[in-house]
C-alpha cells in the first residue's frame, strides 16, 4: 500500500506531537474526568468518549467541524457507507 513505517526511540515521545497531543486530549477529557469502577466501565467510557469526539465535538484544526462532518466533506462516498450514524 505504499505506508512508511517508522519506530520512534524509547524515552523521545516529543518527537510524535500529533500522537502526544492525542494523549493529552484523552487524558484531559477523559481519563482525569472519569473514574472507572469496573471493566465494563473501562470498555464503555473510551468508546463513549470516541463517539463524542468523532461525532459531536468541533475541532478548531478543521474549522470548527466534528471529524465526521470533515470526512463527509472530503470523502463522501467513504462517509456514506462506512461512517456509523
Amino acid at each position: 500500500m505504499g505506508i512508511a513505517y517508522a519506530l520512534l526511540p524509547k524515552g523521545k515521545p516529543w518527537r510524535n506531537g500529533f500522537i502526544e497531543r492525542s494523549n493529552r486530549t484523552d487524558k484531559a477529557a477523559l481519563f482525569q474526568q472519569r473514574r472507572f469502577v469496573d471493566n465494563e466501565a473501562r470498555r464503555y467510557y473510551p468508546r463513549q468518549w470516541e463517539t463524542e469526539y468523532n461525532h459531536e465535538r468541533p475541532h478548531q484544526g478543521i474549522n470548527n467541524q466534528t471529524p465526521k462532518q470533515r470526512c463527509a466533506q472530503v470523502h463522501p462516498v467513504f462517509a456514506a457507507c462506512c461512517m456509523p450514524s
